[in-house]
């Protein structure tokens, strides 16, 4: 079986043109990817009125500025990512005083949940230039200390 009918438009399409579900039979979504996106888009067109109350009626259980579903997917996808609850994180935040866990400046804009790549293991929050430069130094000590002498050696007293 490569192909299916999709659910909306009914044309017969390749497998690859619909999204994986592993609550249905044959483990694929009901309609195409296309018909899938374009229903979603409906469905918000429609509801956004409903969206908007309701996001207004819990907002205030939680951070400040943040809705109910923006908390609600933060947290997951901080569970699903680095296995760390919201409040965990929160804690995290506080503990830094709101600015990252390299070069203590506050944080404006992203933050980044640094992490031990082959650990998995959750090390601080990070500014997006300080995870970049350990990104690209590629977690590796020795690159960092030649990176340190190196700046010794061609600064004056700094």
């Amino acid at each position: 079986m490569k192909e299916k009918i999709c659910g909306h438009c009914k044309e017969v399409k390749d497998l690859s043109e619909f999204y994986k579900n592993k609550s249905t039979k044959d483990g694929y979504a009901y309609g195409c990817k296309i018909c899938s996106k374009e229903s979603l888009y409906r469905w918000r067109i429609t509801h956004k009125k409903y969206l908007k109350e309701y996001d207004k009626k819990i907002r205030g259980k939680g951070s400040p500025g943040f809705t109910h579903r923006q908390r609600t997917t933060k947290n997951s996808t901080l569970k699903r990512l680095y296995n760390l609850t919201l409040e965990q994180y929160e804690k995290m935040l506080s503990d830094q005083n709101n600015s990252c866990a390299v070069c203590n400046e506050p944080f404006v804009g992203q933050i980044n949940v640094d992490h031990d790549h082959e650990t998995g293991k959750v090390r601080g929050l990070l500014c997006n230039q300080c995870n970049y430069g350990l990104g690209n130094f590629k977690d590796n000590q020795a690159l960092l200390y030649n990176a340190i002498n190196y700046l010794r050696k061609y600064t004056n007293g700094k």
